[in-house]
């Protein structure tokens, strides 16, 4: 019977936490709180082959200190990580 329980009330606290977690987002969602989401990365795909092997990076843009765009984004994920 011990073996049967244990699982049982394991699932029961899993179930509640979802639920407990659901509820915090839906009440965000809903005008009761910001709904963050943190800022999406653009990829911008750079190929580069060395010795033989092609390396494919999608960020590289990001390593461009001075660009505009780069700075935008970097303050977008500080602002998002302040506000979280």
């Amino acid at each position: 019977m011990r073996r049967v329980i244990a699982p049982v009330i394991l699932f029961l606290v899993a179930l509640a936490t979802i639920s407990t977690l659901n509820s915090k987002s839906l009440a965000q969602s809903n005008g009761h709180g910001p709904a963050l989401q943190p800022p999406m990365t653009t990829k911008k795909t750079k190929t580069t082959k060395i010795h033989g092997d092609t390396m494919v990076d999608d960020y590289f843009w990001l390593r461009e200190k001075k660009n505009p765009e780069v700075i935008a984004h970097l303050e977008a994920e500080n602002a998002y990580t302040d506000a979280v």
